[in-house]
């Protein structure tokens, strides 16, 4: 059977060395307004910069360019056991850092307007049932003048319920560049995660031409720094955290962050796995 029914058999893979590890880096993206979320899917250095989704019913994530992607050891399985995360300078902010699963985008949503837009998202590759999946929009296009209220009006649940309809959302300022983040949008009450989304609506439109994606992601983990005392930021599985966490094949990792006011600091750091 994969995986590690003891914790003596995950000692043995570490010492045999069935470790695989990514390295990343980017420069960091100045928001616009206090603690923007910012993803760096289209400005990665390292790896490879993604490209932006299709529209309706979008694209799925399965080992994509744009993500950390690690190969798939079916029918061994992957646990993360160390995350490390450095900064070139210091910095006033306290940051915070998310590693996510992408798993599905939407691209070409306008804003411009009021209404429903329709988006209608292909099924997820994985985390099939929706369970702890979060809907999040992607700036593709920045607005001006006025900033948009956005609400899910119908997806499905991770029970397989349609029509289920969230609350709405708003962007912080009415020029959140490319790339900044919205989200997680908000869900049904007593809902747990999304398995499509079929319309979003915009209740206060965009000024300008603003566009975004919507995207399907799975959170995995997070860090914080304060970059007052810290340029470098470092986890390790199984201990002292002795519930590692698992990286699906397929998986398509991407990188996003919040700070407490705008960074453009150079970042780097690597994902290490063991497999078994």
């Amino acid at each position: 059977m994969a995986g590690f029914a003891t914790y003596a058999d995950l000692k043995q893979a570490l010492a045999d060395q069935h470790i695989l590890t990514r390295s990343f880096g980017g420069a960091g993206t100045s928001g616009s307004g206090l603690g923007p979320w910012i993803g760096y899917w289209t400005t990665m250095v390292r790896p490879t910069p993604g490209s932006a989704p299709a529209s309706t019913p979008g694209t799925a994530y399965t080992n994509a360019t744009g993500g950390i992607v690690f190969p798939d050891t079916s029918p061994n399985l992957k646990y993360l056991i160390r995350s490390l995360v450095t900064f070139e300078t210091g910095n006033s902010d306290l940051i915070c850092i998310k590693f996510v699963d992408r798993l599905v985008g939407v691209g070409g949503l306008v804003l411009t307007s009021t209404g429903n837009k329709t988006v209608n998202s292909t099924a997820l590759p994985r985390y099939t049932d929706g369970g702890g999946v979060e809907a999040w929009l992607e700036v593709s296009t920045a607005g001006s003048t006025t900033a948009a209220t956005v609400s899910m009006n119908s997806y499905t649940n991770q029970d397989n319920q349609n029509a289920r309809a969230g609350g709405s959302i708003s962007f912080a300022t009415a020029t959140q560049p490319a790339n900044a983040l919205l989200g997680p949008l908000p869900l049904q009450a007593g809902d747990t995660g999304v398995k499509s989304v079929e319309t979003i609506n915009v209740s206060v439109a965009a000024g300008g031409s603003a566009t975004v994606n919507l995207i399907l992601v799975k959170p995995l983990f997070m860090h914080g720094l304060n970059g007052v005392q810290d340029r470098r930021t470092e986890r390790s599985w199984p201990l002292p955290y002795i519930h590692p966490i698992r990286f699906y094949d397929g998986a398509t990792i991407m990188m996003i962050q919040r700070n407490c006011t705008n960074n453009t600091t150079e970042f780097r750091g690597s994902l290490t796995v063991v497999e078994g």
